[in-house]
């Protein structure tokens, strides 16, 4: 029994030791584009794709448009619609629209962000963006 116990307490000591793995640290007060795709979970479809262009300040809070360039119908109707929202560490979460009923959260890293669309009913979709620009 002794012998389980300290072998606990040495794995619990070991994983105590691990760092935690050190969040992605986006670049503050510079326009960021990313190429997008959102894709239809249940069913197969064209996807909607658009051009996410925006800027995070200081405190975490981001600001900027959707530019819309799918071959088909989609909620944005071909125009170009404003975003905001915010990033803590990797997670991101951003509004569409002025009112905010279209949503992407998801995971920010250094090549794009990875997450689901939500529509105005709700219903997810596959969201995935390609980051094009560079430091």
């Amino acid at each position: 029994m002794r012998a389980i116990y300290v072998v606990i307490v040495a794995m619990l000591a070991l994983a105590a030791s691990f760092a935690p793995a050190a969040a992605y640290d986006i670049p503050k007060n510079t326009q960021l584009i990313y190429e997008c795709q959102i894709t239809n979970k249940l069913k197969k479809s064209a996807p909607f794709t658009g051009v996410l262009i925006f800027k995070v300040n200081d405190e975490g809070i981001l600001n900027g448009e959707w530019r819309d360039n799918s071959i088909r119908p989609d909620p944005f109707y071909g125009g170009i619609v404003l975003v905001n929202g915010g990033i803590s560490g990797d997670f991101i979460k951003v509004r569409i629209g002025t009112h905010g009923q279209l949503t992407v959260k998801g995971k920010i890293s250094d090549d794009g962000i990875i997450g689901t669309f939500y529509d105005s009913n709700n219903k997810p979709y596959d969201f995935n963006a390609v980051r094009v620009t560079r430091e």
